[in-house]
């Protein structure tokens, strides 16, 4: 990879990082975000408007890209052709939409929710397992369990009706657990 890629890739990563940040929570948990940021979103065919979230995570480089000079605009698109969504991505343009519908959350607090729900919180720097966060990632995308005494597989928004209805795009989703907090 060269240089001029290497740094956009950095530059965006620290972009993301800092609109979630909290008190150095980021820094606390570099290892995970890093993860996150490596790892795709991947929405099932199955349930298509979770398409809707990728096109939001990928809508944030366009965010960071009106931050850049012009003339460099061309360059980091090139280092990030072909990339899918990350994980990272979609957490934080999913969170900062959230924020839209509930404004009493700001974008870092609905991305830590997340963190929380899904079982992450338990990966900061000291304690990060790369295998142990994948399978969380995987599980969580393709409605898995993690273990067959979990009665249900990880989700963003942990209540009964959206066990009820995995088949539903994280947005339907949000609105069940909204509902329920209300």
């Amino acid at each position: 990879m060269n240089k001029a890629i290497m740094d956009y890739d950095k530059l965006y990563f620290d972009y993301l990082t800092n609109l979630i940040d909290v008190d150095g929570k980021a820094a606390i948990y570099n290892k995970l975000l890093e993860a996150l940021y490596y790892f795709d979103f991947v929405w099932l065919p199955n349930i298509p408007l979770d398409e809707n979230r990728a096109k939001d995570g990928l809508q944030m480089r366009n965010m960071y890209k009106s931050f850049l000079p012009i003339e460099e605009h061309a360059s980091f698109d090139i280092s990030f052709a072909g990339r899918q969504c990350s994980m990272l991505e979609m957490f934080v343009a999913f969170a900062d939409r959230l924020t839209y519908i509930v404004s009493s959350f700001d974008c870092p607090s609905y991305f830590w929710l997340f963190i929380e729900n899904l079982g992450l919180n338990n990966y900061d720097n000291l304690r990060y397992d790369q295998n142990a966060v994948f399978t969380i990632l995987d599980a969580f995308l393709y409605g898995k369990k993690l273990n067959p005494e979990d009665p249900n597989p990880p989700v963003l928004f942990p209540c009964r009706k959206v066990y009820e209805n995995l088949d539903r795009d994280l947005y339907m989703q949000a609105n069940y657990y909204l509902n329920y907090l209300r």
